[in-house]
């Protein structure tokens, strides 16, 4: 007889409960952790994106405070601001930078948004503590800073105010000249600021010996160059000081001294054309004609610091059209071509550079623009001939008035000739000395600008 085996057994409830109960833990772990994932992934991503904000802000607030020459810190933002002042402040989560354009116009444009406040204290005479704060979606972050305002040290200015929410100033990138007295002068006068492992020279008005005094003069390179010009090379550690002083040889009771603070160094950008020579004032284009222009990131990018991208914008005042741009080559975007179109007074080309520091993720945002002006016919004044009167010192290149940037070497008292048409006025910057000469030992540049007609055309003359 054959037998038949039918095991016909089901689940049942209980086990079918108990399945039930497991699947639902499971499932509401999963979704637990999905949640919590993302909640971790927002958070962090709003925490990039305040310090990002943050950084660049702080980056864009150096960048314009860094040459001032004269500056003011207030607690309040004043009704009517006064020329020729430009002023920082924060209003509206937002830190707003108004001056005057080259146009004589007062504009105001954004350094930096998302910004909860910002205070400016004062650390020494040539020395301001920057505090910013930002905020995005609960994520808050701070960031403190120095920064050191060497023109402040050239003109021998002091900050004015303890601390406060508003800095008035003035930009000046003049360097003054010794004038020839008794008393031992060096240049810089006053305290300044380095780089890392930057260089500058010091220059006395008499013969001098060079010593490092005081600080950390193991960090410091003090090289005499001969008996007025030594040079100091900073250490690459922010924070380290060191004080240089120098001796008068004839008169050793006769001395001056300088302290000399590190700090930490930031990226310019600065628009220019192809040839690397500057944009002094407004661009000039003529309808339909072109122009190569390149961007330049001062100082050389250190290992590790890598662009990210280089955008080009057109910012047309008033819908103007005046000038079309576009970069000549995808591969190179530092270089742009510029076409005036359309007569019509002033437009605005800008440029954003973005980098990132490859080791730890922080990212950069340099930004330069340069007001565009195209007419049918430009007639600016210009120089017919410039020279130094013993002929010992001359021009490099060879003057041509369509040239704006020369170089010189030389030190020795020279007077500078310059002539132009009649109806033509000729200023000099810095002034020469009573007797209409320069000693080129003791000055690093000499501007000459030429107006006529509200118009003017500056030359630039740089001492090797």
């Amino acid at each position: 007889m054959n037998r038949i085996f039918n095991n016909r057994k089901g689940v049942t409830l209980l086990e079918l409960i108990i399945a039930l109960a497991i699947v639902g833990l499971v499932l509401t772990l999963a979704f637990n952790l999905f949640f919590f994932g993302n909640e971790i992934f927002a958070k962090g991503s709003d925490q990039y994106e305040v310090q990002h904000s943050v950084r660049l802000s702080l980056s864009s607030v150096t960048n314009e405070i860094r040459y001032a020459s004269t500056l003011y810190i207030e607690n309040d933002k004043p009704d009517t601001f006064e020329d020729p002042y430009s002023y920082l402040y924060y209003e509206n989560s937002s830190v707003y930078y108004s001056y005057i354009d080259t146009d004589d116009t007062r504009r105001t444009k954004t350094l930096g948004n998302d910004i909860t406040s910002i205070s400016f204290s004062k650390e020494s005479d040539k020395l301001i503590e920057i505090t910013l704060n930002g905020l995005e979606q609960n994520q808050s972050y701070e960031i403190i800073t120095e920064v050191g305002l060497p023109n402040m040290s050239i003109k021998n200015n002091d900050i004015i105010g303890t601390s406060g929410t508003v800095l008035k100033f003035e930009k000046n990138s003049e360097i003054v000249n010794l004038s020839s007295t008794d008393e031992l002068i060096i240049l810089p006068k006053t305290d300044f600021t380095l780089y890392p492992n930057e260089e500058r020279f010091l220059l006395a008005n008499k013969d001098v010996d060079w010593n490092l005094v005081d600080g950390d003069t193991g960090n410091f390179i003090l090289t005499t160059i001969d008996s007025k010009t030594a040079s100091i090379k900073a250490s690459s550690t922010v924070g380290d000081w060191v004080t240089v002083e120098a001796e008068d040889i004839d008169d050793p009771l006769n001395t001056r001294q300088v302290d000399i603070l590190v700090i930490e160094e930031t990226y310019t950008a600065e628009i220019k054309h192809s040839n690397d020579q500057p944009i002094i004032g407004d661009l000039d284009l003529l309808v339909n004609e072109k122009k190569t222009l390149k961007v330049f990131i001062t100082p050389t990018l250190e290992e590790g610091i890598t662009i990210q991208g280089i955008s080009w914008e057109n910012d047309f005042p008033n819908e103007s059209t005046s000038y079309f741009a576009s970069t000549q080559d995808l591969d190179n975007p530092d270089i742009v071509e510029i076409e005036g179109k359309d007569e019509g007074g002033n437009a605005k080309l800008e440029v954003i550079i973005n980098l990132i520091d490859d080791n730890s993720s922080t990212t950069y945002e340099l930004y330069d623009f340069i007001i565009v002006d195209v007419s049918n016919d430009i007639q600016y004044p210009e120089l017919t001939s410039l020279y130094f009167d013993t002929k010992k010192v001359n021009l490099e290149p060879t003057f041509e008035p369509s040239i704006l940037s020369y170089t010189v070497s030389g030190d020795t008292q020279e007077k500078l000739v310059a002539t132009t048409i009649e109806g033509n006025e000729i200023s000099y910057n810095p002034e020469p000395n009573i007797n209409g000469k320069y000693d080129l030992s003791l000055i690093s540049q000499i501007k000459i600008t030429v107006t006529k007609d509200d118009k003017l055309r500056t030359y630039i003359i740089n001492i090797d």
